[in-house]
């Protein structure tokens, strides 16, 4: 959170931390999108606890079969710049 901060050159009081840290946490995403999001339950089969899973990177790739990982690749090659492809599949943002 502090490398956030400083990479869009704002404070972030000490003591207001670990709230918002609560808030940006895994059990408080799955809350606010079971609350906010009803949808969600119809989209996935067991609802936003499977949207939310478990917070790591990468897990998709052990769930999709060869043929579906092949069609993958093929789709974000065309598809998406490399930038957006490495958020897509979990790199992440670069912060200075």
């Amino acid at each position: 959170m502090e490398r956030i901060a400083a990479f869009l050159d704002i404070e972030v009081p000490e003591a207001e931390l670990p709230g918002l840290l609560e808030n940006l946490s895994l059990a408080a995403m799955r809350d606010e999108a079971a609350r906010d999001r009803p949808q969600m339950a119809q989209i996935w089969t067991e609802g936003v606890r499977t949207f939310f899973f478990k917070g790591t990177n990468g897990r998709w790739k052990d769930v999709l079969s060869a043929d579906e990982l092949s069609l993958y690749e093929e789709t974000a090659a065309r598809e998406l710049t490399p930038e957006c492809r490495s958020w897509l599949e979990g790199e992440g943002m670069k912060f200075c």
